[in-house]
């Protein structure tokens, strides 16, 4: 529970190999938000450009940077 190691073709996983999410809570998206990771028909993670900027939203506090580096 909480372990994800595939992941789609996004460049937020690139060079990902594991990620931990203590305390998952899902995403209900509208807008322009697209989602990034599911699982199970749940959106775990999803983004959007919001002008000029990138929004990308998890619904863990926990995701460390050790896991997503860049």
């Amino acid at each position: 529970m909480g372990k994800f190691d595939v992941f789609p073709d996004h460049p937020i996983f690139k060079g990902v190999k594991k990620i931990y999410l203590k305390e998952i809570s899902t995403l209900k998206l509208s807008g322009s938000a697209k989602p990034v990771l599911t699982d199970k028909g749940d959106v775990i993670m999803a983004s959007s450009k919001l002008g000029k900027g990138f929004v990308f939203a998890v619904g863990d506090p926990w995701l460390y940077n050790e896991y997503i580096d860049h």
